[in-house]
């Protein structure tokens, strides 16, 4: 029954930091979405940003990739201005 207690403690702490880990990546990753979105003001959407962005955050430019995908999906373009607005639940939809 003991070495059961400590099987069970040794997998809800291996949970517990997992959780903490995977929390940690998920707001370096907002962190990081929300400096491409600054960056993407200097370099625009033109031919090589990413790569310069990429050398900039000191990330790879794949990393940046997924971070321009997932922008493009929850983003649009201010039709006005032209600069990149993220959704809100408020005006997403349209």
């Amino acid at each position: 029954m003991n070495i059961d207690l400590l099987e069970r403690d040794a997998k809800l702490r291996l949970i517990g930091g997992r959780s903490h880990y995977n929390s940690l990546r998920k707001q370096k990753a907002l962190l990081r979405r929300e400096r491409v979105v600054g960056l993407l003001d200097t370099y625009g959407w033109s031919h090589g940003a990413q790569r310069r962005i990429a050398s900039e955050l000191q990330v790879s430019p794949s990393t940046v990739s997924r971070d321009f995908a997932y922008l493009r999906k929850r983003s649009h373009v201010c039709p006005t201005c032209g600069t990149l607005t993220l959704r809100t639940p408020r005006n997403e939809g349209g």
